[in-house]
């Protein structure tokens, strides 16, 4: 992708109910990036890990890489977001740093784990 036809829309963030928008999290080389689940925000995710692709010389890892929509998101647009960001949808994220990443409303046994090695 050339840099001179990467076109940045406006970003819109996810926000919970009346939470604060989060729109990104980094961590060491480690990135979630939030949006609405819409074909122009994929776009804007595109083209943003492209930019800083460009920018930095570090490529994403496609492979690695995965992207969780809510339950409201239908089957259709998800195929349509995965063609444009070029990643599967996945219904969860895994581990990181040997913990398991919760997605929805935590409970008392997702934390199970932890509390028996304390």
């Amino acid at each position: 992708m050339s840099l001179g036809r990467i076109i940045l829309a406006p970003y819109f963030p996810f926000q919970r109910g009346t939470g604060p928008p989060l729109t990104h999290l980094f961590f060491a080389n480690d990135v979630l990036l939030f949006c609405k689940a819409t074909k122009d925000q994929a776009r804007v995710v595109d083209s943003t890990l492209a930019l800083f692709g460009a920018a930095s010389d570090l490529k994403v890892k496609l492979q690695k890489s995965k992207m969780i929509c809510s339950r409201g998101v239908n089957v259709d647009l998800r195929g349509r977001i995965e063609n444009i960001v070029g990643y599967s949808c996945s219904n969860s994220l895994g581990k990181y740093l040997g913990q398991h990443l919760i997605e929805g409303h935590a409970i008392d046994n997702d934390f199970n784990h932890i509390v028996h090695k304390v």
